[in-house]
């Protein structure tokens, strides 16, 4: 055992530390910046800043690390999550999850945009407890047996330039405007850990596998036409405590390529009256740069019915310090069985 853990701590870790930091050096360079996973779906999550790789409460989840989905309260958990972004773009979630004894899966859905251009997301998550293998449900790494591993496959679609006032006529009587649309496919892979009672560990690499078709069209002739894309990858790290009703919850974004940056995320959440009434409060930046600040403030309300059967309904204000009096309100509704 001694001897495995030496070459893990001398040769693997060093190898994957490696690659995460030199990533983007290694990834292809044709990059599309549309991605379903850039918004912060889930009230709560934007109101704790979106630090929620090492959280679990909701089937939206599955969106930030699909582990967690083998860490919710309930066998049964819907959710519905709806927002406006510019007074003009909502965006919607609504997701299923079940929890059996070790695994667990989920289904869900995105929908955002308007006719200049719509986007559509179909999410497929399964995720299982590490103790389910015997090598490692006999070993001496208890923190390993208490692990989860998540994958997530999504199918994204995109329809734009069928909005009426887009288009460009030019002098001759031609039309600029650019139509068409876009399929795709990702995955992600994440981990959750539970080191000891009330802390978690959360890593999910966002874009794994990626890859968008684009057929773009327009009577000039001047459209790309057809190409295809990677979209932006990430490396999401997540730390979170939980203790005598006080939640505090951090993320590290790694960017995977040098157009993007990294980013800091910071969440702080109160429970009050046996956890029935909940405020909370988050940050982000970029890191080094300080640029892309979000605020967030949110509460939310969790009403028991029986002893099966839970209600919560989160709320969130998010203000987004470069889009100027363009803020959002969140609204989630989470229930468990």
């Amino acid at each position: 055992m001694k001897t495995r853990y030496s070459f893990c701590r001398k040769i693997i870790m060093p190898l994957l530390l490696f690659i995460t930091w030199n990533a983007p050096a290694f990834l292809s360079a044709e990059l599309s910046y549309i991605d379903p996973g850039f918004y912060s779906y889930g009230a709560r999550a934007a109101a704790l800043g979106s630090a929620c790789t090492s959280l679990s409460f909701s089937p939206v989840v599955q969106l930030w690390n699909p582990a967690g989905i083998n860490s919710l309260a309930g066998i049964h958990n819907i959710s519905f999550d709806h927002a406006m972004i510019l007074d003009l773009v909502s965006y919607n979630y609504a997701g299923y999850a079940h929890r059996a004894k070790r695994s667990a899966y989920a289904l869900g859905m995105t929908y955002s945009g308007d006719a200049a251009l719509a986007e559509y997301s179909a999410y497929v998550t399964v995720a299982g407890n590490l103790g389910m293998i015997p090598a490692i449900d006999n070993s001496d790494f208890q923190i390993l047996r208490t692990a989860n591993m998540g994958i997530n496959f999504r199918y994204v679609g995109f329809y734009f330039g069928n909005n009426a006032d887009g288009a460009f006529i030019d002098d001759e009587g031609y039309n600029h405007q650019v139509k068409g649309q876009a399929h795709g496919m990702g995955m992600d892979l994440g981990l959750m850990l539970h080191p000891v009672t009330g802390q978690r560990l959360g890593i999910m690499w966002r874009n794994l596998l990626s890859e968008i078709w684009w057929h773009s069209r327009n009577e000039t002739g001047t459209a790309l036409g057809n190409y295809r894309e990677n979209m932006s990858s990430s490396l999401q790290m997540g730390y979170s405590l939980d203790y005598n009703n006080v939640l505090l919850a951090f993320d590290y974004h790694k960017a995977m390529h040098r157009e993007l940056a990294d980013e800091f995320r910071i969440g702080l959440e109160y429970r009050f009256f046996a956890g029935i009434f909940s405020l909370r409060t988050g940050y982000s930046q970029e890191t080094f740069s300080g640029g892309n600040r979000k605020v967030a403030a949110g509460t939310g309300f969790r009403l028991e019915f029986d002893s099966q059967t839970t209600l919560e309904i989160d709320l969130a204000y998010l203000v987004i310090t470069s889009w100027e009096g363009h803020n959002s309100l969140l609204i989630s509704i989470n229930l468990t069985r």
